[in-house]
């Protein structure tokens, strides 16, 4: 196995910030979770601020003050802290005192960044995230309107805020994920082209899609490895002319090992009504769905989100990795979804409601409301170490 990454030479420990944050507007009252006979573990989720929701019941524990527009967060990998986005800078919360730190905060003579898509290695050490400077008329307004790219550079941090290194100064990257071994990352960047960032040669390699035996000149819009390394998941797009009225989309799996590729679902968007001054192509471009790996590495649920102005209705699947889904949700699919750590189940915040499930993924008629309608505002992260 290859040594954990090394700081770089020009590494340097970054400022820290402990300061204290602003309570959540919602209250312990405002909402109560529905408990699920016979299922435990806690769910993370946006309820105005981010909470822990326990399948257990009871009102939800708040760790922090209320998340802006582009919230995002994940786990550390034991399940005890959570690193989020909160003014533009990366956050970790213990979740057990409450303890908060800013990661990412430069100070009054450092150029200020917005750091998004963060995503923990799988040892615990580093995290990686997107990181750009701030655009002039964002400033003071980091509150939840952005102005700039989706995405930035590719970077990491230290879990303990030391060692930030900008790996990528060349791309826009989106939805970095790391490899197993935590010795690679792979991310797409927002001109469709996929990337592995390899941490021993300091070095990234672009993968290409008609190497796989796929069509050539996809566009990638996201990337997942699988748990033992050997394969990656991919969402995808046609690449559309701007006269064109419909795109393909779909997802695949790419073998590391012998080169070849497995389409698992494939579908046409076929554009209604187009933006105003925008040609259907452009308007068309460049979306795919949400992909992630259960824990066994079986299955891959697919979350296809409706796409204003089209006919594409959102979905949420369970797909076997050797073939075969399942259809989970109804018309408006779901915002955001999770696997629980066995991978026996699924939680998901509805695309219509916003109301928070858990869902059965082999017996999709087995599921159970946590949370009411409007309750949930973006993402939703099953506790590590627990089913």
């Amino acid at each position: 196995m290859s040594p954990t990454p090394s700081p770089a030479p020009s590494a340097t420990l970054r400022p820290t910030s402990l300061v204290p944050v602003p309570p959540p507007i919602a209250t312990e009252t405002t909402w109560v979770a529905t408990p699920v006979i016979g299922l435990s573990g806690q769910i993370a989720v946006s309820l105005h601020s981010l909470a822990l929701i326990d399948l257990q019941g009871g009102s939800p524990k708040f760790l922090g003050p209320p998340l802006p527009t582009y919230s995002q967060f994940v786990w550390a990998p034991d399940g005890s802290k959570l690193a989020y986005l909160l003014l533009a800078d990366l956050w970790v919360v213990d979740v057990e005192t409450h303890q908060t730190r800013n990661l990412t905060y430069r100070g009054c003579n450092e150029s200020e960044r917005w750091e998004l898509m963060p995503s923990w290695s799988p040892d615990g050490r580093y995290i990686a995230f997107t990181s750009r400077l701030l655009e002039p008329r964002e400033y003071g307004q980091t509150e939840g309107t952005m102005q700039g790219v989706f995405g930035g550079q590719l970077t990491v941090i230290g879990a303990d805020g030391s060692d930030y290194r900008i790996l990528d100064e060349e791309t826009v990257t989106h939805n970095p994920k790391w490899a197993p071994d935590s010795q690679q990352l792979i991310y797409a960047s927002s001109d469709g082209k996929l990337y592995i960032f390899d941490f021993e040669s300091g070095q990234r390699q672009q993968l290409s899609s008609a190497d796989y035996g796929l069509q050539d000149d996809l566009y990638i819009s996201s990337a997942a490895w699988s748990p033992q390394g050997d394969e990656i998941a991919i969402s995808f797009s046609t690449r559309p002319k701007p006269e064109d009225m419909s795109v393909e989309q779909g997802c695949a799996i790419l073998n590391l090992k012998d080169h070849t590729s497995k389409i698992l679902k494939r579908y046409t968007v076929t554009l209604l009504l187009p933006y105003e001054g925008t040609p259907p192509g452009e308007t068309l471009c460049c979306g795919g769905a949400d992909i992630l790996w259960s824990p066994s590495e079986d299955y891959i649920l697919v979350n296809v989100k409706p796409t204003p102005r089209t006919d594409l209705e959102g979905g949420l699947f369970v797909i076997d990795a050797r073939g075969g889904e399942k259809f989970l949700t109804g018309v408006y699919g779901a915002y955001s979804a999770d696997w629980s750590p066995d991978g026996k189940w699924v939680t998901y915040v509805d695309g219509g409601d916003h109301s928070l499930w858990v869902i059965n993924p082999f017996d999709p008629t087995e599921k159970y409301q946590i949370m009411g309608a409007f309750c949930c505002e973006g993402p939703v992260a099953w506790r590590p170490g627990a089913p």
